[in-house]
């Protein structure tokens, strides 16, 4: 049972990640190539990891992701650098703005990823690479709070979802095993609510007369159910 789920969980990615890269390429999606690089390097060291602690058929699931990852990082930059300034590539690089505090935290994170190996410690190693696979979501954030273009939510909903299924063919679990999955399982729907939100402020702001006409509604009714209730 353990190895037909982790068949699942690595053939999902094919049908996930698949389209998604298409609209990389084509510039229909907004992505971050800092996260994906951070989270290329974190979801192989942690697979690696985990495979000497008993994560069993989850191991290849969560390595063939790291390819696919890196697969994503490329793909957001390589276009960018070869096509033509008037391309859609082009255009979504420029809506990316790499700020230095991204660049920072790139390096930052890949530093910091080298020291899991000089520490000897398991659980202490996989709380470090978890944290900086945490991190990486921060110029994805950022990005999505500059831009309501289109970020592919579909692809992060289905990423958790096959998370999930990678996560039940564990074989044993303990901290070195599962802590590894709760980036994905926490971090994509974060992002995802976070996307909604920032995008109803920004229809909020757009429509302020609408939105304000809507609050006004919802306290007069309020005021009427309080009044009833006395």
């Amino acid at each position: 049972m353990k190895d037909l789920l982790s068949l699942l969980a690595a053939l999902l990615l094919v049908p996930i990640y698949g389209p998604y890269l298409a609209k990389i390429r084509k510039g229909t999606v907004t992505v971050h190539a800092y996260s994906w690089a951070i989270w290329t390097v974190t979801t192989a060291m942690l697979a690696f990891l985990q495979l000497t602690h008993g994560v069993g058929p989850a191991f290849w699931p969560g390595l063939l992701a790291s390819v696919f990852y890196l697969a994503c990082a490329v793909s957001a930059m390589a276009p960018n650098l070869l096509r033509p300034k008037n391309s859609p590539s082009h255009i979504e690089r420029q809506k990316q703005h790499f700020t230095p505090g991204d660049t920072l935290l790139l390096f930052s994170c890949l530093a910091a990823a080298a020291f899991w190996y000089f520490l000897k410690q398991p659980v202490a190693s996989v709380l470090l690479l978890a944290t900086i696979d945490f991190v990486g979501f921060i110029p994805t954030f950022r990005m999505a709070w500059s831009t309501t273009s289109n970020h592919g939510l579909t692809m992060y909903f289905l990423s958790a979802g096959r998370c999930g299924i990678a996560l039940l063919a564990v074989s044993h679990y303990n901290v070195i095993t599962v802590v590894p999955f709760l980036p994905t399982l926490l971090g994509n729907p974060a992002f995802m609510v976070f996307v909604y939100l920032r995008k109803a402020a920004v229809a909020c702001g757009r429509h302020a007369t609408y939105c304000e006409h809507i609050w006004h509604d919802f306290r007069n009714l309020g005021t009427k159910a309080i009044s009833a209730m006395g």
